[in-house]
């Protein structure tokens, strides 16, 4: 006997009970190999088990308390127990049924077990129950396997007792009673069967039947863990991941779950599996983890499936393969895993892994979300909410939203009190929408918290506060919500539930900024743009404009085409300017289309177009900006890109004027005044026409208009003289003044040279003069090393001045001579007392002074634009005046019609060009009326030619057949008539001017 314990790997112990327990798990475990060995095996694996069954009949002798029978005795006895005629053992004929069962003779086979369970064998009892159990040779019935592995049970038969067990613990075949299957359990947990002992532990962990007890049910794990029964070692190393019951200890249960593992237990290969993955109890292996995961999986548990999936998935312990993450979660999906069934959804709504089916998504997310699963859930609302794979349908979307946020899914929380606020799905409920943004803000969700702060912030479903309005949206920025992240910005800016802090500002719309929020980008460039809050940098203002108006924000545009236009913190640029001035235009930013009309008007980075200039300022004056008002009335009143139309020009002066606009309400008095010029120089045409319908012509009205037209004229062409002037002057200002620099010249009281500080905004510098020493320096202001280098800067571009070392002649050389040196030293100090007494006197003016400088240029640049739209209108009036027609040739040029008003002035003190520039027109008028009245009668036949070839005399025909008695001054009437016209126009432009 102690040959065969040692050869089967079963240890000698004193209690019989648990050897007969080995030699029966051993039996088991031979007669399966039996089935399946090689033919030259089969003879030993039978006489092993022939010696087991000797083993185990004597072994219950002992146990039956009987006296032990002599070798001979026994053999006789083993050979003849429970034997019929043929003297074969019970467990021989056992066997032989067994055998049949398993050849599918049930009828047989269960003969055989049923005769010797009659007899009263325990194992053929318990036999019996497994037949009737499973309806295998017998009817199934689960009354009479319970009386038979009952009867097997009462003999002390330890399987027929963990069978009780479980039949009175399911309620199988008996009335479930969780108490009577503690009793089995214990009967045969105390035989040493390592079934029952597991049961028995489920039993105390679960308090089934038995009070609670981990401890207890720890114990029973590890009895049973310890003879290697694999669910029990699986048990026990959950007790020892979740501490209950043993001290927590990841290790020993990586070790339970590793010998479960090894034995084929699915959970215990799954559970082993995610202690490698997150490196608990043992070092953390994701490619060991895949593996254990593989092995649970291809035995087809659900739960290894999705985890390899989701291994495949992120490529993690193996290679990455989304197809065959999809092929897993498949699997699983199919058997109900509810996370898989979601996981398949998203790879089908993304196309990752399969072929894109928005459909199948939706059904995969429906079956998880009828499991309960609170993503799944969420991902189906969002399917009904957008109609992908079903019809978009609100309602059920809510429903599903609601679903999950029961679960409390903040994401799904967060979207139902969208709902909830928009009244989409459900009835529009303020209060309902902020209930649910707090539950999910409460979690940390930033969006629930930006938008509980809206609510806040607007008293919508919440008291309005402020202050909370504030701490939410500072939560949710600190998460990095960007949308937070820029109205705590202007919390901030406005003093809203917070101190107003310039400098906090600044900070949340950078971070806003960098996040390419485009309203943040803008407002950051304002800062930047006015120094609030940030050290004032017009460069960082156009990069930040340019980041937002690249993104459409119409305002950055906006402010960006500024930067253009004044050349600040980019080069002037025209063209841009108005390329983004038309992109805000078109986006009905009002203040960018009058921009982009002064554009228009003005010829300025695009071809003038008077027709576009109107129609931007319209758009913009419709939206009741004063300016466009102001500049489209003034389009109107001087008929340029519309027909001049006093009505309208009035009517928009108007409109400019109720919003404040001083200057339209000069114009229009100026307007006005025109009106009145018009009616009054309307009277002589009317005075003329009626003599003439009487026969008589008055030459003196004709000689009259003449004079005004020819004063007008010459009043013209000084006035384009002036202008040109002027402009000149003002672009040569502007050039002196530069665009970027200010600089100053400081001559030092000790006489040791002079200095020229530069400052463009940006960056200093000086350059120094040392008249003593021919010494030219330059070097960047403001650096602290300056005065380090002061040694070694350039002396006539193309020497180096070092210590020690001094010029004579322009030459220099080293000096050996002590006295020099410290002659030069000397100097050296004195020149570095008079720079830094200068610099510091430089540095208290030039910001200031630069920016009156930057704001002086501002304005030249705006008056030359002026001056230069004066002057094009001027140029137009001139040239309607020449095409009259009548002109002596005397004043077909510009420049000669000059030299004419020169000699009408030439016993003035005044020089040419101040004569010209200072032209008085009543200085002028006595000597220009003496020479039309000498030249009248030459102009005036000079009129009747050029009226012969006149289109007019084809128009005035009709009229001169009625006027035969002035026949020889129709024609000049009607040229005196043109030039009325002319006169009325120009005259109202001096006026204006």
């Amino acid at each position: 006997m102690e040959e065969l314990m040692k050869r089967l790997g079963i240890k000698p112990t004193q209690d019989v009970q648990e050897m007969v327990h080995q030699l029966e798990e051993k039996r088991d475990e031979y007669l399966q190999l039996l089935e399946t060995a090689e033919s030259e095996k089969k003879q030993q694996i039978e006489d092993d088990l022939r010696e087991m069954e000797k083993t185990i009949s004597y072994l219950g002798w002992m146990l039956k308390g009987q006296e032990q029978p002599s070798n001979i005795q026994q053999e006789e006895a083993l050979n003849n127990v429970g034997s019929e005629s043929d003297g074969v053992s019970r467990e021989t004929i056992l066997y032989e049924a067994i055998d049949l069962l398993k050849a599918t003779d049930y009828a047989e086979g269960a003969e055989q077990v049923q005769k010797l369970a009659e007899e009263g064998y325990d194992r053929a009892q318990n036999n019996m129950g497994i037949l009737y159990y499973g309806g295998k040779g017998m009817p199934q019935d689960y009354q009479k396997a319970a009386e038979w592995f009952e009867k097997a049970a009462e003999q002390g038969y330890a399987k027929a007792q963990y069978a009780m067990g479980k039949l009175c613990e399911d309620g199988t075949g008996v009335s479930q009673d969780y108490q009577k299957a503690i009793e089995w359990f214990e009967k045969a947990a105390n035989q040493g069967h390592a079934g029952a002992q597991n049961s028995l532990g489920i039993m105390y962990k679960n308090g089934a039947g038995v009070p609670q007890d981990n401890q207890k049910a720890a114990e029973w794990y590890e009895k049973a863990a310890e003879q290697g029964y694999a669910e029990a070692q699986n048990n026990l190393a959950v007790m020892y991941i979740d501490g209950t019951g043993v001290a927590q200890d990841y290790q020993k249960a990586a070790e339970w779950f590793e010998k479960a593992a090894e034995q084929g237990l699915v959970y215990a290969q799954n559970s082993l599996g995610i202690m490698y993955k997150n490196g608990a109890g043992v070092a953390q292996d994701y490619q060991k983890a895949a593996e254990w995961y593989e092995k649970a999986a291809e035995q087809g548990y659900a739960e290894a499936q999705y985890n390899l999936a989701a291994m495949y998935e992120e490529g993690t312990g193996v290679v990455q393969d989304n197809q065959k993450a999809a092929e897993w979660y498949e699997k699983a999906a199919e058997q109900g895993h509810a996370w898989a069934q979601n996981s398949l959804g998203i790879m089908y709504i993304n196309g990752t892994g399969v072929v894109q089916d928005n459909q199948k998504a939706t059904e995969w997310f429906e079956k998880a979300a009828v499991q309960g699963h609170a993503n799944a859930q969420y991902n189906l609302a969002i399917m009904y909410k957008e109609g992908r794979g079903v019809a978009q349908d609100n309602q059920k979307a809510a429903e599903w939203y609601e679903k999950a946020a029961e679960q409390g899914h903040a994401d799904a929380q967060n979207s139902l009190g969208v709902m909830y606020k928009n009244g989409a799905g459900v009835a529009q409920d303020y209060q309902k929408a902020a209930e649910w943004y707090e539950k999910a803000a409460e979690q940390g969700n930033k969006y629930a918290q930006h938008n509980l702060a809206v609510m806040y912030e607007k008293g919508k479903g919440v008291s309005q506060d402020n202050q909370k309005a504030a701490e939410w949206y500072e939560k949710a920025a600190k998460q990095g919500d960007v949308d937070a992240q820029y109205n705590l910005a202007v919390m901030y800016k406005e003093g809203r539930g917070v101190a107003q802090d310039n400098q906090k500002v600044a900070e949340w719309y950078e971070k806003a900024a960098k996040q390419g929020h485009a309203s943040a980008q803008n407002s950051l460039g304002i800062m930047y743009k006015n120094g609030t809050g940030v050290v004032q940098d017009n460069q960082k203002a156009a990069e930040w404009y340019e980041k937002s108006a690249e993104q459409g924000n119409k305002y950055a545009q906006h402010n960006l085409a500024v930067m253009y236009e004044k050349g600040k913190g980019v080069s002037q640029d025209y063209q841009k300017a108005a390329e983004w001035y038309e992109k805000a235009a078109e986006q009905g930013l009002a203040d960018a289309q009058n921009s982009l009309g002064i554009m228009y008007k003005n010829g300025t980075g695009v071809v003038q177009n008077n027709q576009k200039a109107a129609k931007w300022f319209e758009k913009s004056a419709k939206q009741g900006n004063k300016y466009a008002q102001y500049n489209l009335a003034v389009m109107y009143e001087e008929g340029r890109g519309v027909p001049q139309d006093n009505q309208k020009a009035t009517e928009w002066y108007q409109k400019a004027i109720k919003q404040g606009h001083e200057t339209s309400k000069k114009r229009l008095e100026k307007l006005q005044t025109k009106e009145n010029a018009i009616e009054s120089y309307q009277k002589p045409s009317v005075q003329y026409q009626k003599p003439a319908e009487q026969g008589v012509f008055s030459t003196e009205i004709n000689r009259g208009a003449l004079k005004i037209y020819l004063r007008n004229v010459l009043a013209m062409e000084c006035m384009i003289y002036k202008l040109t002037k002027q402009e000149k002057a003002l672009s040569d200002e502007i050039e002196k003044l530069g665009t970027n620099n200010y600089y100053r010249v400081f001559d030092d009281k000790e006489g040791y040279g002079k200095y020229v500080f530069y400052y463009n905004g940006k960056k200093n510098f000086v350059k120094a003069t040392k008249w003593g020493a021919c010494v030219d320096a330059c070097c960047h202001y403001g650096e602290s090393t300056f005065w380090l280098n002061i040694e070694e800067v350039k002396i006539n571009d193309d020497n180096t001045w070092y210590s020690g070392t001094y010029l004579i002649n322009n030459r220099p050389r080293f000096s050996s001579d002590v006295s020099e040196i410290i002659r030069f030293n000397k100097v050296k100090k004195a020149m570095k007392k008079a720079f830094l007494r200068c610099r510091e006197e430089f540095e208290k003016t030039a910001p200031v002074e630069y920016e009156k400088n930057c704001k002086r240029i501002s304005e030249l640049k705006q008056r030359r634009t002026k001056l230069r739209s004066d002057m094009t209108e001027a140029r137009r009036l001139l040239d309607k005046m020449y095409q009259v027609n009548i002109v002596p040739g005397l004043f077909r040029n510009n420049l000669s019609a000059i030299y004419y008003l020169h000699d009408l002035i030439t016993t003035s003190n005044l020089s040419f060009e101040m004569a010209v520039l200072n032209v008085n027109l009543e200085e002028i008028k006595t000597r220009l009326d003496k020479i039309i009245e000498q030249q009248h009668e030459i102009i005036i036949n000079q009129s009747r030619i050029i009226a012969q070839n006149d289109s007019l005399c084809q128009q005035n025909r009709e009229m001169l057949k009625n006027l035969e008695s002035i026949e020889r001054n129709t024609e000049i009437a009607a040229q005196y008539s043109k030039i009325t016209a002319t006169n009325t126009d120009t005259l109202v432009y001096l006026a204006c001017h």
